[in-house]
């Protein structure tokens, strides 16, 4: 929903109204009055030209050019750099967790160690290296716009799936 030409008052009741039907909201800001709605709602976009410096130093966003469509591409861009972490996460978690491994059994059971630890971190560093890379700069999923926002509550970088 878009709302215009409201009074500072009806900015911060639409923000809380919003905010209580579990909604992301977004305010615009345009000058320093607007501060009420803008700590309320969950981001806050001020554009260089046509707002004022105090609003700029408020807002989570600024955006250079005055463009809506700029939004846009940065939630997308936000998105696509989100699940790329989590996928290069997730994979050095499982493969380094695997590789703790010899190590606890070789502290709880006494069992000998069948490379030495320099020799484990060159191998970590030459079969984890490429394929950490290939990860971070995997293409965004074709729905990563179709999706609904992250919820900063229930979505995690490190979840237990």
């Amino acid at each position: 929903m878009t709302f215009a030409r409201t009074t500072l008052r009806q900015k911060q009741k639409i923000v809380e109204c919003a905010q209580l039907g579990k909604a992301v909201v977004t305010c615009f800001c345009q000058s320093s009055d607007d501060r009420g709605a803008i700590r309320k709602a969950d981001v806050s976009v001020a554009m260089l030209n046509g707002s004022s410096e105090a609003s700029r130093q408020e807002a989570d966003l600024v955006l250079l050019d005055n463009d809506l469509n700029t939004l846009v591409g940065a939630i997308e861009e936000g998105r696509y750099l989100w699940e790329n972490i989590k996928k290069c996460l997730a994979y050095c978690l499982v493969v380094n967790v695997t590789q703790l491994f010899p190590f606890l059994l070789f502290i709880i059971f006494q069992i000998p160690l069948t490379l030495g630890p320099i020799t484990l971190l060159l191998v970590d560093l030459i079969t984890q290296l490429l394929p950490t890379i290939s990860l971070a700069y995997e293409r965004p999923e074709s729905d990563i716009m179709t999706r609904g926002p992250i919820d900063k509550f229930r979505d995690k970088l490190v979840n237990s799936r």
